[in-house]
């Protein structure tokens, strides 16, 4: 139970950290091919790693809660 709530929880994070890289991109930075690999890098490096530990630490803290 605990793996399938990292999961769908790593999902909701993961789309929510999408949505504010997208809406950075859209507001202060204009698209080009260098600008499309640097946000694959980001989402690569920054977001996975930010979503494993967002979800661990709130599935944590629900635990806690209790």
């Amino acid at each position: 139970m605990q793996r399938f709530l990292f999961w769908v929880f790593g999902i909701v994070f993961f789309v929510v950290y999408l949505k504010i890289l997208q809406f950075i991109y859209d507001k202060f930075i204009p698209w080009t091919i260098f600008t499309d690999v640097l946000s694959l890098f980001i989402i690569i490096i920054v977001i996975l790693p930010i979503t494993a530990v967002s979800a661990q630490w709130f599935i944590r803290a629900v635990r806690t809660a209790k």
